[in-house]
């Protein structure tokens, strides 16, 4: 696994909307991890692993209704419901 991979946090949505509403947010507060949106998709950048980390348990405490997912590879990411 490369090192900017692991230093890469995706958040999936079940609504488009909410992952829209989400990206204005980013965009606004921290900028400087937005690193791309799809449909239903958000990715967020960081330079070390601790930021990254920081930033997951923050996600995970103010988002009502979302969990960590584990892919069949074994990388985890956030889902929205």
């Amino acid at each position: 696994m490369s090192d900017i991979y692991k230093r890469t946090l995706q958040i999936e949505f079940k609504y488009r909307q909410r992952c829209t509403k989400f990206v204005k947010h980013i965009k606004k507060l921290c900028p400087q991890y937005f690193d791309g949106k799809g449909e239903r998709c958000v990715w967020l950048k960081f330079d070390r692993e601790e930021t990254m980390e920081v930033v997951k348990i923050k996600v995970l405490s103010e988002i009502k209704s979302c969990e960590i997912r584990k892919r069949e590879n074994g990388d985890d990411y956030i889902f929205v419901n």
